[in-house]
C-alpha cells in the first residue's frame, strides 16, 4: 500500500527546479557563441524558455520571433563541427531531423 503526504507533494511542486544543466555534468561544448550566451544568461531570463530565445535573437537565427533562420542554424552548426568532428554524426542528425523539417 502506497501512502502519499499530500503536503510533501506541494512542498516539492513549490520548490523549483533543482536540476544543473547538463553541460554541468557531461562534457558537451557550448554550441552557442559566448557574447549571446553571455548576453541572454546574466541574469537570467525569467521563463522556461526566454533565455534560449534570446540567445537565437542575438545570433540572427531566426527571421521573426517564432521562425527558424533555417540557412543561418545550419550554417553556425557546420561551422561548430569544424572544432568539433566527434559531434558529426549528432549534429548531421540534428540538422536532418530538426533544422531541416517543418516542425
Amino acid at each position: 500500500v502506497l501512502r502519499v503526504n499530500g503536503d510533501f507533494l506541494a512542498q516539492e511542486r513549490t520548490r523549483g527546479a533543482t536540476l544543473k544543466p547538463i553541460s554541468a555534468c557531461c562534457d558537451i561544448p557550448e554550441l552557442g557563441d559566448p557574447e549571446p550566451l553571455r548576453e541572454c544568461s546574466n541574469p537570467k531570463l525569467s521563463g522556461p524558455c526566454n533565455d534560449v530565445q534570446c540567445v537565437f535573437e542575438k545570433s540572427g537565427f531566426l527571421t521573426d520571433k517564432q521562425s527558424l533562420n533555417k540557412e543561418a542554424y545550419r550554417a553556425h552548426l557546420r561551422k561548430w563541427l569544424e572544432g568539433h568532428k566527434e559531434w558529426s554524426d549528432a549534429i548531421e542528425k540534428a540538422i536532418k531531423d530538426c533544422v531541416d523539417r517543418d516542425l
